[in-house]
């Protein structure tokens, strides 16, 4: 997506979050959909889950959620043809059972990477 960069910034920004720990990752559905008996013929939804280690206020949340959705309105609607459902959740990542780790592609020796897997 064309966003990413100033999705990418906002939700740093609103977050305190550091730039490098914030991964934006745009999952499309494959399978059909249902919203309050609507289809997706007429009516279209984008849903963003922004997850936070754990720690910031409720007011900071609700104010990166805000941010987010006006910039989704902003880049994304209106769309003539379409009624667009939009929704952002921010939510705490369980710090008991959260766990992170980057491996460095320079990390890992060729002989260890299986057959076919494009280096």
């Amino acid at each position: 997506m064309k966003n990413c960069p100033e999705l990418h910034s906002l939700i740093v920004a609103n977050s305190g979050a550091r730039p490098e720990a914030c991964r934006i990752r745009f999952i499309y559905p494959q399978d059909d959909w249902y919203i309050a008996g609507r289809t997706e013929e007429t009516h279209q939804a984008v849903h963003i889950e922004i997850a936070l280690k754990a720690g910031r206020s409720a007011e900071v949340k609700r104010a990166l959620s805000e941010s987010v959705l006006a910039l989704l309105r902003t880049r994304l609607g209106p769309i003539p043809e379409f009624e667009v459902h939009f929704s952002v959740e921010v939510r705490d990542l369980d710090p008991d059972g959260y766990a992170s780790h980057i491996e460095s592609a320079g990390d890992v020796p060729r002989d260890a990477i299986p057959r076919g897997v494009p280096r």
